[in-house]
């Protein structure tokens, strides 16, 4: 969806709501393959691993747009994967060496999904706390 600017703010679940609806999905995935396991990689390999990962999800057939996970000192390039299975969206993760996602539904998000058991002393699978984000540095995330 060209010219559409939505700002999902991990914890907000109206901005959930509205990015759902803006995209008519019944559920989304935020995934990068940008600095695998946080370690920060040149911005040529980030390129090529993020149009890898696209590459993965049009052989899969997902449906997603272009994104960015966006911070007070940081962003990386993301995509929004539409209507994945919760399952399917942190075997993403795992794949792209990802220690979380950002997921969210109609019912539940957005948040954010370990995909690294240990990932800020959470087991895999677990959804991380609000507060427990602020205190590993993550304050208030956005994606545009």
């Amino acid at each position: 969806m060209d010219g559409c600017d939505v700002v999902i703010r991990i914890g907000d679940a109206a901005s959930a709501t509205s990015a759902l609806r803006a995209f008519h999905a019944t559920s989304a995935a935020i995934v990068t393959a940008f600095n695998p396991r946080s370690r920060l990689l040149e911005p040529s390999v980030n390129a090529e691993r993020n149009a890898h990962l696209e590459s993965n999800l049009a052989a899969l057939g997902f449906r997603y747009v272009h994104c960015a996970g966006v911070g007070d000192h940081w962003r990386e390039e993301s995509v929004v994967v539409f209507d994945a299975e919760l399952d399917d969206a942190i075997d993403l993760g795992r794949s792209w060496d990802q220690n979380t996602i950002v997921w969210l539904n109609h019912q539940v998000g957005p948040v954010l999904v370990v995909t690294t058991d240990g990932f800020a002393g959470a087991a895999f699978g677990s959804i991380l706390a609000t507060s427990l984000l602020k205190s590993h540095g993550f304050g208030d995330r956005s994606l545009h």
